[in-house]
């Protein structure tokens, strides 16, 4: 068994050297859980990889935050992911773009439910290869 460096799984590359990962290539990354869009230079993968911890993090305050309002644990993911979609209906329904209001209340600081891709990300650069269970 091996130790977890404190860097970046891989070696990412810049300039679009992604397109010329073979099929079989990229169907072993994407099996390892990455996508070709997680190549490029260090700062860019830094800039996608902060994305997903700060997506992450706010998903993990406001499940902090509900457990601290009484919401039973087993309950807490159901009721943010509920309290996201109303969210998410009131703002389409006043008149945002459905294609970008989730980006938008994570810009304002609103839980949006990260993927597994973003979490598995969020773990990227870290130093820590940890798995969650929220």
């Amino acid at each position: 068994m091996t130790t977890p460096a404190p860097h970046t799984p891989i070696n990412f590359v810049k300039g679009g050297a992604s397109l010329f990962f073979s099929a079989r290539c990229v169907q072993l990354l994407a099996k390892a859980g990455y996508l070709p869009d997680d190549f490029g230079t260090y700062a860019q993968v830094q800039k996608r990889n902060k994305s997903a911890k700060d997506k992450v993090q706010t998903w993990q305050d406001a499940r902090a935050q509900a457990l601290e309002d009484g919401v039973p644990p087993d309950q807490v993911d159901d009721h943010l992911r509920r309290q996201h979609a109303e969210e998410r209906d009131r703002r389409i329904e006043a008149g945002a773009s459905e294609a970008d209001v989730d980006r938008q209340m994570q810009a304002d600081g609103q839980p949006v439910p990260p993927s597994q891709h973003e979490r598995f990300l969020a773990e990227c650069q870290s130093g820590a290869a940890k798995s969650s269970s929220s």
